[in-house]
C-alpha cells in the first residue's frame, strides 16, 4: 500500500509539471524601430526571429487556437517581406501589427501550429 501511495504522489507531481517539460517555452517581442546605418527603420525584428522557406521569409507569432481541449496558445506562421536588414535586425513590411508577439527564442524547436508557452 505504501508503494502505491508513493507512486501516486510521484505521478501527481510529474503530471502537474509535465507541461513545463513538453511544451516549448518561448520568448517574444513586438515590432520596434531600430537605427540601421544612420536611418530609423520601423517594424524591426531580430534576425533570429526570421525563418526561411525556399525564397519566402516568415516569422512565428503567438496565436490562440480553439481545440477539443479548449483554447491553446500556438505558434502561427506569418509570411513577411524584408525591407532592409543589417547584422542584427530586419525591417519588415506592414504585414504584422505592433501588438503581435513575435517568437524570438525557444528552449525547443518550434514550428507553425505547435503548442507553446510564453515566458513571462
Amino acid at each position: 500500500m505504501a508503494v502505491f501511495l508513493i507512486f501516486m504522489a510521484v505521478l501527481t507531481v510529474v503530471s502537474n509539471h509535465a507541461d513545463e517539460f513538453i511544451t516549448p517555452q518561448v520568448t517574444t517581442q513586438t515590432l520596434a524601430p531600430q537605427v540601421m546605418g544612420g536611418t530609423i527603420y520601423q517594424n524591426c525584428v531580430p534576425l533570429k526571429a526570421l525563418h526561411k522557406e525556399g525564397v519566402k521569409r516568415y516569422v512565428l507569432v503567438v496565436s490562440k487556437s480553439k481545440s477539443t481541449l479548449g483554447t491553446e496558445t500556438v505558434a502561427e506562421q506569418v509570411y513577411v517581406s524584408v525591407k532592409h536588414k543589417n547584422s542584427q535586425y530586419a525591417s519588415l513590411d506592414n504585414t504584422l501589427t505592433t501588438s503581435q508577439q513575435i517568437i524570438v527564442k525557444s528552449n525547443k524547436s518550434v514550428g507553425p501550429g505547435d503548442r507553446i508557452k510564453v515566458k513571462e
